[in-house]
C-alpha cells in the first residue's frame, strides 16, 4: 500500500470507530519479506516500499504472478498517529514454544520455514485508540 492509500484505510476505520474504539490489526513483518528462507540473507532493501511483484511456479509447472506491496514500520505508526488514532502496542509475536503446539498443529509451519522464524518472527500486530477525528481528505484520487 501507498502511504496515501493507508491513509485512506486508516481514516475509514477511524470513521466507523466510537471515540476510544480500538483499531487491531496484523500484516506481514516488513523484515521478514526482505529475508531469503533458504539463504537466511537480505534479498532487497528494506527502503525499497511500494509495489513489488513476483512470480513463482507451483508444483503442476504453471506460473503464477503475485503482487504485495512493501512499508516501513515508521509510515504505519506515522499514518496511525496522523489519521487520530493513538498507538497503544506492537507486538512481534514468535510461537514455537512445543507446550503449545501451535507450530506443529497449525499450517503455520508450511506458511512460514521454522529456520527463518528463529531469526524473526513474520508478523507484527498493531493496537492502536482512535482518540481523533481523521482530518485527512478521503477522495483524493489515488
Amino acid at each position: 500500500m501507498s502511504s496515501l492509500s493507508t491513509k485512506r484505510v486508516f481514516c475509514q476505520v477511524n470513521r466507523v470507530l466510537k471515540k476510544d474504539g480500538t483499531f487491531l490489526f496484523s500484516l506481514d513483518h516488513p523484515f521478514y519479506l526482505l529475508i531469503n528462507p533458504i539463504s537466511k540473507k537480505l534479498v532487497a532493501s528494506y527502503f525499497a516500499t511500494g509495489r513489488h511483484e513476483f512470480v513463482e511456479t507451483g508444483k503442476d509447472k504453471t506460473k503464477h504472478k503475485f503482487v504485495y506491496y512493501r512499508i516501513k514500520l515508521s509510515d504505519i505508526y506515522n499514518v496511525l498517529i496522523e489519521t487520530g488514532f493513538s498507538v497503544e502496542k506492537i507486538l512481534e509475536p514468535l510461537s514455537l514454544n512445543k507446550k503449545q503446539g501451535a507450530w506443529k498443529k497449525g499450517p503455520w509451519k508450511k506458511i512460514y520455514p521454522e529456520e527463518t522464524v528463529k531469526f524473526i518472527g513474520p508478523t507484527i500486530i498493531f493496537k492502536a485508540k482512535k482518540r481523533n477525528v481523521c482530518r485527512q481528505v478521503l477522495n483524493k484520487k489515488l
